[in-house]
């Protein structure tokens, strides 16, 4: 599997759980805002979603 399709089926998975917000997904796979307001204004980082979707993650079976 290649990265890109790695990160494809995290945020597919990711997302469609439905536990967190769409914008900690985008930022834990490292993907930039790309409306340059918006990069500008928010800057919130989501680390309490974040942590636990990582050990949503470890704890898959794989």
């Amino acid at each position: 599997m290649t990265a890109h399709g790695f990160r494809a089926m995290a945020a597919t998975l990711l997302n469609e759980c439905g536990k967190w917000h769409p914008d900690a997904i985008e930022q834990q796979l490292g993907h930039i805002e790309g409306n340059d307001v918006r990069r500008a204004y928010v800057r919130g980082e989501h680390w309490s979603e974040r942590v636990p979707m990582m050990q949503y993650w470890s704890d898959r079976p794989r």
